[in-house]
Formats: structure tokens, C-alpha cells, sequence
């Protein structure tokens, strides 16, 4: 039996403390933020950015420009329109929080659906080395919410943090593998994705999935 653990190492926000989840570039930074009240706000997002000398305003709009969404294949027409239209005003049921919740899940595991809502955003054109410091708010109402600051430093992105103290429990029938959550600076595992292949077999993804550990323990648990 061979598990592999693949990362989505990639955070968002949500629980709205501490820095927010960036990641340098080549040339420049990976921002990730949350939707405000599980809504896109009508002013779209601002970045205010400082370092390399220069103090510049960058503006998100919130869903993401809808040519240059399509043009990159991050969603399609119809999935654009429905996302849209699904996280417009504030939501007015429990099932439609819930529908919310759900789909915000989805877009931490999903880039493309994250940058299409406008809360994943690439940054370039910084000088390497330099360090960043960033503030973001969301402007609705055409008032500003903040939302985060964090600081980065282009250059080499990080590899995913690696999970630790991996152990096995085998039992008749179905093994359990426990592994310690792994968290560095700005970033955290969200998710991961667990391949298990038998003898010198192809590996598989086990579904569902992606696994989401619980953070009661900061350890990931998963029994097959």
C-alpha cells in the first residue's frame, strides 16, 4: 500500500486574524483574501501596496473582468453569470448561507474560481529581494473594510510544507494514517489530497475529495 499526500498549501483567510496568505513570485507576490460577509462587494477590493520606493493603489474588481476571465479559461460563461449572480447582495436565507459556505470552500481548493470571484490576485512586475507590504480592504457602499496586510518578498515561491509524524494503524480490512497539520509563515494547508496505489499499480485518488483535516487537533486523521 503507497499514500501520497499532495498539498494545497494555499490559504484563505477566513478566520480573519493575522496576516493575510501571500506567496512571492519570480516577480512579484500571490495575495489571497476572503469575501466579506460571503458577498461580493460592490466596490470591488483595493490593494494598497508600499515598498521599491513607491507607494501604488491596485483595484480588484469583485467578480474578476469577465474578458480576461474567459480569455484564461477560469470559468466558463455560465459558471461566471451563476457565481455572480449567487454571491450578489447579502444573503437572505439560511440555505443561501449555507450555498455561500459551500461554494467558498470549493474556491480555496479551486484558484481559477478563487481569481474569478476576485479574491486571488497575482501581483507582478516588483523588483526581486525588495520586500512588499500590503493592505487590503474591500470598498462597499463606497466605504473601505479592511481585510488584511501582510508583507512579502519576491523571489522563489516556497515548497508546500511538508506533513510530519506520518504513522499507520493497519487492521483487517483498512489501515488509518494520522499525519501532524503543517503551517508556516502566511500560509497553511487547507486541503489535502490522498493517492493510494496497490503493488506497482497506478496511484488513484481516494474520493472524496479533497480531504479537509479538523483543526481540533491540528493533525489530519484518515481511515480507508
Amino acid at each position: 500500500l503507497c499514500v501520497g499526500l499532495l498539498l494545497s498549501s494555499f490559504a484563505a483567510a477566513q478566520d480573519k486574524k493575522g496576516p493575510l496568505p501571500a506567496l512571492p513570485t519570480p516577480n512579484g507576490a500571490t495575495l489571497r483574501w476572503y469575501l466579506p460577509g460571503s458577498s461580493l462587494p460592490d466596490g470591488g477590493f483595493r490593494l494598497y501596496r508600499s515598498g521599491g520606493g513607491a507607494d501604488v493603489t491596485l483595484t480588484v474588481a469583485a467578480p474578476f473582468n469577465k474578458d480576461v476571465v474567459l480569455k484564461n479559461g477560469w470559468l466558463n460563461e455560465k459558471q461566471y453569470e451563476t457565481f455572480k449572480a449567487l454571491f450578489s447582495g447579502t444573503p437572505q436565507s439560511d440555505k443561501d448561507k449555507i450555498k455561500r459556505s459551500l461554494l467558498e470552500v470549493q474556491a480555496l481548493i479551486n484558484p481559477n474560481l478563487a481569481r474569478a470571484l476576485g479574491v486571488l490576485y497575482t501581483d507582478s512586475g516588483l523588483k526581486v529581494g525588495t520586500a512588499y507590504s500590503y493592505r487590503v480592504v474591500a470598498v462597499q457602499g463606497g466605504r473601505e473594510l479592511e481585510l488584511g496586510r501582510t508583507t512579502v518578498t519576491p523571489g522563489t515561491p516556497p515548497p508546500a510544507p511538508v506533513p510530519s509524524n506520518l504513522a499507520l494503524a493497519l487492521e483487517p480490512g483498512k489501515v488509518q494514517f494520522t499525519w501532524k497539520n503543517m503551517v508556516g509563515r502566511n500560509t497553511s494547508v487547507v486541503a489535502y489530497k490522498v493517492y493510494r496505489s496497490e503493488g506497482l499499480g497506478k496511484a488513484e485518488l481516494l474520493l472524496p475529495s479533497p480531504y479537509f483535516p479538523s483543526n481540533e487537533d491540528a493533525q489530519g486523521r484518515l481511515t480507508d
